[in-house]
């Protein structure tokens, strides 16, 4: 983000805090200003310890920090991608474009993904219903019948009350969720899985995982049109 010519070594005490501030904080929405009280020094010495770094202005230098950002946000979709198994994602299409009704399962934060790939689903022509817990799972399973599909959705898949309840029912169940956990190996019929121990290291701004399993509700969606 600096010059090749920059040297840390040119700078002073104060205008090296400044410099690591800058340099780890998301100063997106903060101005020269803003930066200068925290540190108790006048906007001079901001706009100094940028033209120290290669930039003309202070907004140079946050626009350069908002291009460093959008790509490193480019690759870790990409290599997202490279964690996830789609082998299943045409079958799975087919088997939600031929279902009768599609009932959509996810609990706590799993819920905003079920409730977006629910109303995506309606608007391409499905029957789909959300259900976000095992109360409801247990109202409506009581009348599923020859034609439904289930769709569950755990980032863990690891979640007792949900493996608890589906591992009783008998129609299709398609999951999303952890490689290697019991939704995928044991309960779902189909499954698109994922190992996001990678993508977690580099993103910990998503802990409930809601980026990837968007990704992956995308992809089936657009499987579908």
């Amino acid at each position: 983000m600096t010059s090749q010519s920059f040297n840390e070594d040119s700078l002073t005490d104060a205008e090296y805090e400044i410099y690591q501030y800058l340099l780890n904080t998301d100063i997106s929405n903060l101005t020269a200003g803003e930066i200068a009280k925290h540190f108790f020094v006048g906007r001079t010495m901001i706009y100094r310890v940028c033209q120290k770094m290669g930039f003309h202005t202070f907004t140079e230098l946050k626009y350069s920090r908002q291009q460093e950002q959008a790509d490193d946000f480019e690759l870790s979709i990409e290599q997202l991608n490279t964690q996830i198994s789609f082998s299943h994602l045409h079958p799975i299409a087919l088997e939600i474009r031929g279902a009768n009704r599609v009932f959509l399962y996810g609990t706590i934060a799993s819920t905003i993904a079920t409730e977006y790939f629910e109303r995506q689903l309606i608007n391409l022509g499905c029957f789909a219903v959300q259900i976000n817990d095992r109360f409801q799972f247990e109202q409506r399973a009581r009348g599923f019948t020859k034609g439904d599909v289930l769709v569950c959705i755990s980032s863990s898949g690891k979640n007792t009350d949900m493996n608890g309840v589906i591992s009783t029912i008998t129609i299709p169940i398609i999951a999303i969720t952890k490689r290697n956990s019991p939704l995928h190996t044991t309960l779902s019929t189909l499954c698109i899985d994922y190992n996001l121990d990678n993508y977690q290291s580099r993103n910990a701004f998503d802990r409930e995982n809601l980026f990837p399993l968007f990704v992956i509700i995308q992809k089936v969606l657009l499987a579908l049109r």
